[in-house]
């Protein structure tokens, strides 16, 4: 089995102050990671707030297969640490898994190589022929080769999303998801890529060819 990299959003209870580890949330966090970390075929694991809504916390699990996750959601202990974590969230938990390539993303996720992440998906239709995701590919690597000219620029890793997702431009039904995750220096850094002429042309061909497009910022630590 190929390796795949668990990606879920949390929706934090309000101060939750999970950088604490001497605080009634950070316990809770330090134990969610250390029995994430003490599955077999676990790899590494990424976590951090989004830039943007800090309430958000997002949590990368590499694993040595999608198969090694589930066995891991289908042990009896697997009840009771979801239980301990919901103790610190403010709605359910969103996981999915994507097949990230290259894998690990660590260039483009660790702190140890990039200050910030941004997190880019690519929604489509549940329909999506294998033909026109091949052609969504090409046009990714246009731009993936435009954004590795960016100063700020420290390491990519994309992929599809192995489950079919919900999305408000999907209007009720279930579809398909590509997710770039995109190392960057720094948010400024980022932001002046995003004046330059090669990322408009690049980006405007993804998002002719996808039904939304959305965005945002990581500033992950690696476990």
């Amino acid at each position: 089995m190929a390796p795949t990299s668990e990606f879920a959003v949390f929706s934090l209870v309000t101060n939750a102050s999970i950088e604490d580890p001497t605080s009634d949330a950070g316990t809770v966090w330090n134990s969610t990671l250390d029995t994430v970390m003490a599955q077999d075929g676990y790899q590494r694991a990424y976590w951090g707030r989004q830039v943007e809504s800090p309430d958000t916390l997002e949590l990368v699990v590499d694993w040595e297969s999608i198969d090694a996750h589930k066995a891991f959601t289908n042990k009896p202990i697997y009840g009771p640490f979801l239980k301990h974590l919901d103790t610190i969230l403010g709605a359910p938990p969103n996981l999915i898994h994507v097949n990230f390539d290259p894998h690990p993303p660590a260039r483009a996720i660790s702190n140890n190589s990039s200050r910030v992440t941004e997190m880019c998906r690519f929604v489509f239709s549940a329909g999506l022929s294998d033909s026109q995701k091949s052609d969504f590919e090409s046009s990714f690597v246009s731009f993936a080769k435009a954004a590795e000219k960016a100063d700020a620029f420290r390491g990519m890793s994309s992929g599809w999303v192995v489950e079919e997702i919900e999305h408000s431009s999907l209007k009720g039904e279930k579809g398909k998801a590509f997710v770039a995750a995109i190392g960057w220096q720094s948010v400024d850094g980022h932001m002046e890529f995003r004046k330059t002429d090669e990322f408009k042309d690049t980006i405007k061909v993804l998002r002719e060819k996808s039904i939304s497009v959305d965005a945002h910022h990581v500033s992950f630590t690696e476990v």
